[in-house]
């Protein structure tokens, strides 16, 4: 019994051993296959797309680099996950051309490509190539943004074809899009707060929205309940974030699209018509009632505003200044005037919007009180900054949702590219959430049988494209991040240290596309002079080192931003008026010599900016330089005769000499009839002398 038993055991571990034994080699041969191209490429774009809901947190403490913490890294890792994407799908291609090439000629991956190629081939006529290629560092929606958006819109698209990979891309989306507004409503309710990865929380407002979607593709509820816990996860974002456009639209745009779309639907062939129909119209009725509105609101006293009035105000000018500055330069309706340049036309042509610039006791819109400021309107800053193909180009990545969906999606995806076209019209994206809105366009749009057009997107033309904007995502990466280290080391580090190590060439190598970085850190430094009372006596040279610097590279024949040509002159402004501390005294009047100089060359960009010259002139007035403050003030007259600053301080020095007094003060009364005090406070007793019935002088 014991030697049979024992030869039964002996027998099954050989079977167990055998069995182990082939089943091991089967693994072996299973984990092999694995390893083919196709699945290496999937994995790798399964990887980015799940990293990149995550990018949003590059914004905390750990990774601060550049000047705008909370955007520069994030916009670095834009670059990062989009070109990993590009190497995942580099690989299916390769491994399965047939069946990807599809994917890579979807009308939606064509329209974003297609922007970005044509913002890049615009740049070359933009003021500063490079900021149109990166945009903004503020904000970081430049050419490459565009190029970005159609890596990672392909991505999700091969991700979608999957169950699981599809779930876990929308949890992973839901667990970032809920702890990115934890940390953001914490950082507003205890402000100075490090850790949120946003100043202030309307932008979450796209988080919540994205959301709603990403689950109602991915879940694809068909219950009513499950329908509702999906929207109410993104509604709750939208209603914390406080974005009142957003929970408007929300409460009564999305609604009312669906609904009527739902209606329609049983109309097949005309139901894709009526959606883009409202895609188109959404944002045009938008701007056309906030340009109506506001201009209402722009012949009222500001003092009479709410706060959502303010809101539209704000925008009836922006959108004005877009305006002016195609009607000034036709034809940037072709070529735009480059993405990232849009604080630059608002620079220059603020003056003509009658808003208020100087005086104290009028409200000044936030747009002017900051060097980096955007449109919030999408449609109208394409326009300006890569002209019609540029506008058509942005809407067909919303019409690519009502357009390429399954026909039982059309509701749901009309409702989406409206709802993102409303308020895209009125506010604008950061680069954490574009992740976001890549998903849940991807949930939307199905892959198209044919191609189109199959005879040029031929398999070899398609891989070199990608190759080309896989170079091109590396390079934005490289140079985002290297610039935003080289700022941080070389100029904040000892900026804090209270150290004057500070070299014109760090400056100059840290400056920046067009300036921008240099820009900021300048008008900073000048703030923070400004305020310390207790200055020491060696502690000038910083500003002056960073003065400099900046007449060194406007001299250098660079193409520098408009916002750097007005730095220096703002920095003037403070060393004539509030640096008065002994430490700046005796330096300042070698650096204020060349102040009319630099006001002209600045006046040669900005005609329309005459309000910058009125520092000056005041300087001049107050250092008893009469003479040539009328020679300025006529020089300003020549080019317009009504202008108010002209007049003003033309009049002032008239009024001054008796033989020409009548002159003078017929002068002082145009000035302010054509609204001076909207630019400098005017003394009551001379408004009062010059509006005197019964002042004779004062009639023309």
């Amino acid at each position: 019994m014991g030697g049979s038993d024992l030869s039964i055991r002996t027998e099954r571990r050989g079977e167990v051993d055998g069995f182990y034994r082939i089943l091991t080699f089967t693994l072996t041969l299973k984990m092999s296959g694995r390893l083919t191209l196709e699945k290496i490429g999937l994995g790798v774009v399964s990887i980015s797309l799940l990293l990149s809901p995550f990018i949003v947190f590059l914004a905390l403490p750990p990774f601060h680099i550049g000047v705008w913490f909370q955007s520069e890294p994030v916009i670095a890792g834009l670059h990062g996950v989009s070109a990993l994407a590009t190497v995942g799908l580099l690989a299916l291609l390769l491994a399965n051309a047939g069946r990807y090439s599809i994917i890579l000629s979807h009308p939606l991956i064509l329209v974003s490509t297609a922007l970005g190629i044509w913002s890049i081939l615009m740049s070359w006529f933009a003021e500063v190539p490079s900021l149109s290629w990166l945009g903004d560092p503020r904000h970081g929606e430049g050419a490459v943004w565009y190029l970005d958006m159609a890596s990672l819109f392909a991505g999700g698209m091969v991700m979608h074809g999957d169950q699981r990979l599809r779930r876990g891309l929308a949890g992973v989306s839901l667990i970032a899009a809920l702890t990115v507004t934890a940390l953001t409503v914490y950082g507003t309710l205890h402000p100075g707060w490090p850790w949120s990865p946003y100043w202030f929380s309307d932008h979450l407002a796209f988080y919540g929205i994205f959301i709603a979607f990403i689950l109602l593709t991915t879940i694809q509820p068909t219950s009513v309940l499950g329908r509702g816990a999906c929207l109410i996860a993104g509604m709750g974002i939208v209603a914390i974030s406080g974005n009142r456009a957003a929970i408007l639209l929300c409460l009564i745009l999305a609604p009312t699209v669906w609904g009527g779309l739902y209606y329609l639907h049983h109309v097949k062939k005309w139901i894709r018509v009526y959606a883009a129909a409202l895609v188109i119209a959404v944002p045009i009725l938008l701007t056309a009632g906030i340009t109506l509105y506001g201009s209402h609101l722009s012949t009222t006293h500001p003092k009479g505003w709410i706060p959502s009035e303010s809101s539209l105000a704000s925008r009836y000018l922006q959108n004005r200044v877009i305006f002016l500055s195609l009607q000034d330069k036709p034809s940037a309706l072709i070529t735009g005037r480059g993405w990232g340049h849009y604080a630059d036309q608002l620079l220059a042509y603020a003056n003509q919007s009658s808003v208020f610039l100087g005086a104290e006791e009028w409200l000044r819109p936030d747009s002017l009180a900051r060097e980096y400021f955007h449109s919030h309107n999408d449609f109208a800053e394409a326009l300006l900054s890569a002209g019609i193909v540029g506008l058509a180009l942005m809407w067909g990545i919303l019409l690519a949702l009502p357009c390429c969906c399954k026909d039982s999606q059309i509701p749901l995806a009309g409702t989406a590219a409206a709802l993102l076209a409303g308020l895209s019209a009125v506010w604008f994206q950061l680069p954490g959430s574009l992740p976001f809105m890549a998903m849940a366009w991807a949930g939307f749009c199905r892959p198209t049988e044919n191609p189109m057009p199959k005879r040029i997107l031929t398999t070899p033309v398609i891989i070199v494209f990608w190759v080309l904007m896989l170079l091109i995502q590396i390079y934005a990466l490289t140079l985002t991040w290297q610039q935003g280290v080289k700022v941080r080391d070389t100029v904040l580090a000892r900026i804090s240290s209270r150290t004057d190590a500070l070299k014109v060439n760090d400056l100059i190598a840290c400056a920046g596309p067009g300036g921008v970085h240099f820009t900021r850190i300048l008008l900073k430094v000048a703030q923070a002079r400004e305020h310390q009372s207790a200055l020491p006596n060696d502690a000038s040279p910083m500003l002056f080192t960073f003065l400099d610097a900046h007449k060194l590279m406007l001299a250098g024949g660079k193409k520098m931003s408009l916002r750097f040509h007005n730095a220096g002159l703002l920095v003037r402004g403070e060393l004539a008026f509030s640096l008065t501390h002994p430490a700046f005294a005796r330096n300042a009047p070698a650096y204020l010599a060349d102040w009319e100089e630099m006001l002209r060359s600045f006046l040669h960009r900005a005609p329309h900016r005459t309000d910058m010259a009125a520092l000056y002139l005041l300087w001049l007035l107050r250092e008893g330089e009469d003479q040539k403050m009328l020679s300025f003030a006529d020089s300003i007259l020549d080019r317009n005769p009504n202008d108010p600053v002209g007049l003003w301080f033309s009049g002032l020095a008239l009024a001054g000499d008796p033989a020409k007094r009548s002159e003078g003060l017929a002068h002082l009364k145009q000035a302010i009839d054509l609204g001076i005090e909207r630019i400098i406070p005017v003394d009551p007793g001379i408004k009062d002398t010059v509006q005197q019935k019964d002042c004779p002088e004062c009639k023309n």
